[in-house]
């Protein structure tokens, strides 16, 4: 076990960090383009926005649930893109509702979600990257750090609560906050940050 956690930490600490800021930034302007600036975020609601159709393991047979698992080789949920009648472009994104959390769900669903706006699902095989980037932008998307630096969320208890997202991520998202303070300042926000904040407090009619 050790060995392997070793192995995925060398193998993450290879991305460069950039690339993390730009999901951040991804994860900022997809909820504003969509309107979805209030939380917990409507996870649901901004797939449909995105024209993503959600479809719960629970509503398929145990066959087709066995066969997508076995081809994509995940139990958590997949997006495979299709053209409607019209010939326009649309996703439907399995996801497991049987055997895993409400907030896991909502996870894999933000997940998904960015595969969809960076086109990972029209590949054949997804990388190790684009799988530790889609983590990051689920969190991102479904707890902003700005946002909790924002409405001074208290600890990881709370960042769970308002944002439905698991302790476990709660607690990465507290832990990346807590850093940023301790680098940057209290309340410091990066410009793009500064810019979502104002533009979604302008959409909620907020002083």
């Amino acid at each position: 076990y050790m060995e392997n956690l070793i192995t995925k930490t060398l193998m993450y600490s290879n991305i460069p960090g950039v690339r993390y800021d730009e999901m951040d930034k991804l994860a900022l302007e997809v909820l504003l383009d969509y309107g979805a600036v209030t939380f917990p975020l409507d996870i649901a609601g901004l797939a449909k926005k995105m024209g993503i159709n959600l479809i719960p393991y629970s509503s398929l047979s145990s066959q087709k649930i066995q066969k997508l698992v076995e081809k994509n080789s995940t139990y958590k949920g997949v997006t495979c893109p299709r053209r409607d009648s019209n010939g326009g472009l649309r996703f439907d994104t399995f996801y497991n509702d049987i055997d895993i959390t409400p907030l896991a769900q909502r996870f894999t669903i933000a997940h998904e979600i960015k595969h969809v706006v960076c086109g990972d699902c029209f590949k054949k095989i997804l990388t190790e990257e684009d799988e530790v980037l889609a983590e990051h932008f689920a969190r991102s998307l479904l707890a902003p750090q700005c946002m909790v630096i924002y409405q001074n969320e208290k600890d990881k208890n709370s960042i769970s609560k308002h944002y439905e997202i698991s302790l476990p991520s709660a607690e990465n998202c507290y832990n990346a906050v807590e850093n940023r303070k301790i680098k940057f300042g209290v309340d410091f926000l990066f410009q793009f940050e500064k810019d979502f904040i104002e533009e979604r407090n302008k959409i909620l009619q907020l002083p």
